[in-house]
């Protein structure tokens, strides 16, 4: 048995200085007080999510940055050599991210991954897709990636032969979060605000990489698009996937945890332990459930 921190950069310089450096999405705070704070979007790569072992390299993932490559044997990472993390050989480019939960296809022997970036002024949210072979090399050499509106909290996603499968609810940013997020008084993974009141959950289907036309599916527009299959859902929230596939009719069966409501448990008192600053009555149970769609649309979601 072996296990080491990363070495990510904020982690290096966190341990050189004595102090906290740098925030956390979540809230951890720079040391020395409120002006240290103002305006500090630079937050730390934990590396801390999941981790991928491929051609003889291990990664350490984080869904908001890129990831970091470790030895699979002693688990130390050349943090001088690549700070920021790997950008899988110029794939990444500045500010893209990939994600922490990536899919294995056992069909083909491939991985299959996505990022996410929002975009504060449009509201729109773009999602890019990406699958490697068992070299870790991309399969294809354009770009691949859909838009949709709003604000997504796309954690997690599955794949079946023909689909990449992402659920959201409704969502978008909260302006007065994002301030205070600015000013370093919020979590800044507080910005996006839930529809509380919405009714319906959307399923978004898009076509696995071998599908899609080179050259033609970068930014494909959900809603404007045709490719991308654009269905509603009785609301939920889930945040993972247990399994996906297609039945002998072609319709996409999502295994899933979710709650009807959403809490993310941000707002908590973060100085207790969570079961005494939760209140157990009020939160939405999860509970293990199966949703199938008709990718044509023809048919309704059961």
């Amino acid at each position: 048995f072996r296990n080491r921190f990363v070495r990510t950069d904020g982690y290096v310089e966190d341990n050189e200085k004595g102090i906290m450096s740098r925030p956390g999405v979540f809230g951890t705070k720079v040391s020395g007080g409120f002006l240290k704070n103002l305006f500090r979007l630079d937050f730390k790569n934990v590396a801390n999510t999941h981790v991928l072992y491929r051609n003889d390299k291990l990664y350490a993932l984080w869904e908001a940055g890129w990831p970091y490559i470790l030895d699979p044997l002693t688990l130390e990472n050349d943090v001088r050599g690549e700070p920021r993390g790997h950008d899988l050989n110029g794939l990444l480019a500045e500010g893209q991210n990939f994600a922490a939960h990536y899919r294995y296809d056992a069909g083909s022997g491939n991985v299959v991954n996505f990022g996410v970036q929002l975009d504060p002024a449009s509201g729109n949210t773009r999602v890019d897709l990406w699958e490697f072979d068992e070299r870790m090399r991309p399969i294809r050499d354009d770009k691949v990636s859909f838009v949709f509106g709003g604000a997504g909290v796309v954690h997690d996603f599955a794949v079946t032969e023909n689909w990449h499968v992402f659920v959201m609810p409704p969502a978008e940013v909260d302006q007065k979060k994002a301030l205070l997020g600015l000013l370093g008084r919020a979590p800044f993974a507080e910005v996006i605000g839930f529809d509380r009141e919405a009714t319906e959950s959307t399923v978004y289907l898009i076509p696995r990489s071998k599908d899609l036309e080179r050259g033609s599916a970068e930014e494909m527009v959900a809603g404007e698009d045709d490719r991308v299959r654009v269905i509603k859902v009785p609301y939920h929230f889930n945040f993972h996937f247990a399994n996906a596939f297609e039945d002998e009719d072609r319709n996409v069966v999502i295994d899933s945890v979710l709650t009807d409501s959403v809490d993310l448990g941000l707002e908590m008192d973060a100085s207790v332990p969570v079961w005494e600053a939760a209140d157990l009555d009020e939160l939405s149970p999860g509970r293990y459930d199966r949703l199938t769609v008709d990718p044509t649309g023809k048919a309704a979601p059961r």
